[in-house]
Formats: structure tokens, sequence, C-alpha cells
């Protein structure tokens, strides 16, 4: 008889060369904002079908990682913004995917991925776009992630159709880099990078998740799991100019 007591989840670890099965405990990471505390927060579809997450560059872009969409057609994918929960909120069709020429599946580095919109957005008070920062943060600096957990790809999440922001730290490169080395031997960690610390076993908010400093985007969630190793995301600020001149409409 189940338990009402406890909810299991299953989580299937995408690096191993057999996928370890595991069933853990729940863990719901982080709060429930208002959609206007993250008006830049998107999801990306498939078929319908939420499978990552994205933010809002401007009206008629949405960043995200390109594992969400590599080898997709344009017209099968989509975007929702301005919601609080997984299928709620504005929709918006795909016409163009650009994915960094430089993204790998190993190399964390560049793994970026643009979606131009087929019409522009309509701002509003819970759909807005966010900024890149401008300064290199310092490791330990306050920072957050916003975004949905997975349940359709390498990571099972207990709560999966509730926008939730989790208050973060960023940690130390090299550190990160050698933890990582040990669970997932094939993923690389560069100063392209920021990386997250996990103070407990939480699962990861699926690829694409915004990291945000100062209201501003830093990052691009890229890589991550249920343990307590950092998360893993792509630095924008040093990939500023790539994005300026993939976004200019002429």
């Amino acid at each position: 008889m189940l338990q009402a007591a406890f909810v299991l989840c299953l989580v299937i670890l995408p690096w191993s060369a057999v996928p370890e099965i595991r069933v853990q405990e729940c863990e719901s990471a982080g709060d429930q904002p208002a959609a206007e505390d993250v008006p830049w927060q998107a999801m990306v579809q498939f078929k319908k079908i939420g499978i990552c997450n994205g933010a809002i560059l401007n009206t008629n872009y949405i960043l995200t990682a390109p594992d969400c969409v590599r080898d997709k057609v344009p017209s099968d994918l989509g975007v929702r913004v301005g919601y609080r929960r997984r299928y709620d909120g504005d929709f918006a069709g795909v016409c163009q995917v650009i994915i960094h020429p430089q993204s790998s599946k190993t190399n964390q580095s560049s793994n970026l991925a643009l979606l131009k919109l087929c019409e522009p957005l309509d701002p509003s008070e819970t759909i807005k776009e966010i900024g890149i920062i401008d300064k290199q943060p310092k490791n330990g600096a306050e920072a957050f992630i916003s975004g949905y957990g997975s349940y359709n790809n390498s990571v099972y999440y207990c709560d999966p159709l509730t926008l939730r922001k989790k208050a973060v730290q960023l940690y130390d490169l090299k550190a990160c880099a050698a933890e990582r080395r040990l669970s997932a031997p094939t993923i690389s960690v560069t100063d392209l990078n920021f990386c997250a610390e996990k103070k407990e076993r939480l699962c990861s908010f699926h690829k694409g998740a915004p990291l945000v400093v100062d209201g501003k985007l830093a990052g691009i969630l890229s890589f991550g799991d249920c343990s307590t190793e950092p998360d893993v995301f792509v630095n924008v600020l040093y990939h500023k100019k790539w994005l300026q001149a993939n976004t200019k409409e002429i």
C-alpha cells in the first residue's frame, strides 16, 4: 500500500553507460513565485509537451539549451510565457532555431540555442525581456534559478507542473570541474561556464533554466542531475556578441 507520507521519484542518470535507476523521496526545490517575479521565464514545448526552460531575451527571441531543440523541426516547437503552471500562459510559435556553432553534448561552454518566434510577444507585467549581465560576478555571489523540473528526459522531478525559484550561490569553477569529473567524466567545465552550489540533494531544474544575478541574466542551465554536485550553466556574458549578432532584426 502506498504511504501518503512518502512520494517517490524515478531518477535516470544520463551519464552512465548502462543507465542506473534509483528511487528516492521527492524534494521540491525552492519557492513558488508569482509570474511577475520572473516575467522573463519561458517554457519550451515540443509537440505541445513542455520539455525545457528558457529566458525571454527580447520580444522576438527565447534563449534555451540546444539539447532541447536540436534536430527538431521549428514548426513542432513552441514556447509559453507569462505563467505559473506548466501549460498556462501565452503561447508563441517558433519559426527558426539558431544553435551556437560550438555547441557540444560534452563540452558545456557554449551550449546555447536561440528560438526566433513567428510573432513578437506582447509585453506585460508577466512577460518581459531580461538584460544580460555586464560584469563577471564573483564566486559566492547570490543568484537564483527559476523554472520547471523535468519528467520526460534524463531527470524525473517531483513537482514538474509548478514554476519554482531557488536561491543559490555561484561556485568555484575549478572545484566544480573536479567534482563533475568524478560522476560525469565526459562532461567538460571551462571558464565559459558558471556553477551553482547545491547544499543538499535536490533534482536540478530542467535544461535552459535561467540563472539570474542582480536582476540580469547570467547563465543558462546546461547540465544538472539529482545529486549534491553543482549545476553547470553557460556564462552568457562571454557569448554576448554572438547573442547580439543573432538577435538583430534587419
